[in-house]
């Protein structure tokens, strides 16, 4: 196979299998909770004190040092399947320095976009895809929808999708909690915007 080739479909897959991975755990891990409220309260937090519903922007990003959750989860999901992969001997080391990389500019982008929705006049608000996401991810603060974050494509796999403004819902099942009630330990990796 061309080596051009071969790059292009393990960029695709890799940004796939990643897209994945945070649509999987945003909607099981963390909100639903299949693992515990530790993790979730985190997020909960996020979306219930820092940025509920009705007050959804800011001029600077509010965090809620909700970040260290999602690294955990691409760490066990993505970086040591990469490096088993290798050790297997799929694949030789400059794949997966490559691979490395790249779910790491993915997490990276992901986590920008993720905090610019909750910015007022961002410079992305400019444009109309922008604003459409925007829009679809400030359903996802009323209602149990779009998990997705850079795209939706996997929403409308698994029938989450919505482009519909509703009454706000509990999105957490019940969970009642504070900001207090975050594992605060890891904050440290919280602590990196890049806005």
């Amino acid at each position: 196979m061309n080596l051009l080739i071969k790059y292009v479909v393990m960029t695709i897959i890799s940004c796939m299998y990643v897209e994945l991975i945070g649509y999987l755990s945003h909607r099981y891990i963390i909100h639903e909770g299949i693992i515990g409220d530790s993790i979730r309260v985190t997020h909960y937090c996020h979306h219930e004190k820092k940025y509920p519903y009705n007050n959804f922007e800011s001029k600077i990003y509010r965090t809620a040092h909700d970040t260290w959750p999602w690294i955990l989860i691409i760490i066990i999901f993505a970086y040591i399947p990469i490096y088993l992969l290798f050790k297997l001997n799929i694949y030789d080391k400059y794949v997966m320095i490559y691979l490395l990389l790249l779910t790491t500019l993915h997490l990276i982008f992901i986590s920008y976009i993720h905090d610019s929705y909750h910015i007022k006049n961002h410079w992305l608000n400019k444009y109309e895809w922008y604003k459409n996401h925007k829009k679809y991810h400030h359903i996802h603060h009323l209602d149990d929808k779009n998990y997705g974050i850079t795209n939706y494509f996997y929403d409308h796999i698994f029938n989450t999708f919505s482009d519909k403004i509703v009454p706000k819902k509990n999105n957490f099942n019940g969970l009642e909690a504070s900001c207090d009630d975050r594992i605060k330990s890891l904050d440290f990796i919280s602590n990196w915007h890049f806005i």
